[in-house]
């Protein structure tokens, strides 16, 4: 089964566009990035819950983001932003447009990996792009939610008790096993319900620990990378933080791709089929 899932994938690799539908997506979601982060910050800045460099701090704690990339958000996006009240709805309707366009740009490779077209209707597409959207938006602020309570948490504990095996389990937990268990649902939920085919949640497993683990590796690897070397200092300049950003949001679109080729090669496997491509 391992040879036969090698030579599916590497076959798959060479005629499916991989690069370009990571391409599509990264645009997309990198688009929505800007006004969700003005949004978002905006309403911190009414509520004064916590500050942006508070807020950075603890991301770039999960060893997700890369350092650089927090330092580019810092620098673009000032803590004291107050968007004006009637221009809100404006930037919720422009999050929601390009977030969605950018689920329906991943549904659509996840479509190229099982070689079939959306089948429901259009009505029902676009709505389950938006449930997928209020999904992915639930999912990061319910992330920072827990990544703030949780190393308040470890703070407090640190501070009043001495718990030092409890607050390193505490603190590596939140840096590392949440994160993953929100993208690991994520993939989950993607593989599952968006091919036109039954598939088992077990049956999708394989692509989505493969992309979970991927996601984590090749963040932490690119993070280090972009952290230490100048290269893109000195070929980009001053927009090195904007190229760095732009590529770590394409490797990942590049990894959700292929955990789906992956879930694909193995429906061919355990059906003793091939896949048609109709793209």
């Amino acid at each position: 089964m391992v040879k036969q899932l090698f030579f599916k994938f590497s076959r798959r690799l060479k005629l499916d566009d991989i690069i370009g539908y990571a391409a599509q997506i990264s645009f997309y979601m990198l688009v929505s990035l800007v006004p969700f982060i003005t949004l978002l910050l905006s309403a911190l800045g009414h509520l004064k819950i916590i500050s942006v460099d508070s807020i950075m701090g603890l991301v770039q704690e999960t060893s997700i983001l890369p350092s650089s990339v927090s330092s580019l958000i810092k620098e673009t996006f000032t803590p004291d932003i107050l968007m004006p009240s009637n221009s809100i709805p404006l930037y919720v309707l422009v999050v929601l447009w390009f977030a969605s366009r950018g689920i329906r740009s991943i549904m659509n490779s996840i479509h190229m990996t099982f070689r079939t077209r959306e089948t429901r209707s259009l009505i029902r597409h676009f709505l389950m792009s938006f449930a997928f959207t209020f999904a992915f938006i639930f999912m990061l602020i319910l992330f920072m939610v827990m990544i703030i309570f949780g190393n308040n948490l470890v703070r407090f504990l640190s501070q009043h008790y001495h718990m030092e095996f409890l607050v390193t389990f505490l603190a590596t937990l939140i840096r590392y096993f949440v994160p993953l268990a929100f993208l690991f649902l994520f993939y989950i939920v993607l593989y599952k319900f968006v091919p036109s085919k039954f598939l088992r949640v077990k049956e999708v497993l394989p692509g989505a620990i493969f992309a979970t683990i991927a996601s984590l590796v090749v963040s932490l690897i690119f993070s280090a990378f972009s952290n230490s070397s100048a290269g893109y200092s000195a070929l980009y300049g001053g927009i090195s933080g904007i190229v760095i950003l732009c590529t770590w949001i394409y490797l990942f679109s590049s990894v959700l791709i292929i955990g789906s080729e992956i879930n694909a090669c193995l429906y061919e496997i355990r059906n003793n089929t091939t896949l048609i491509s109709i793209h």
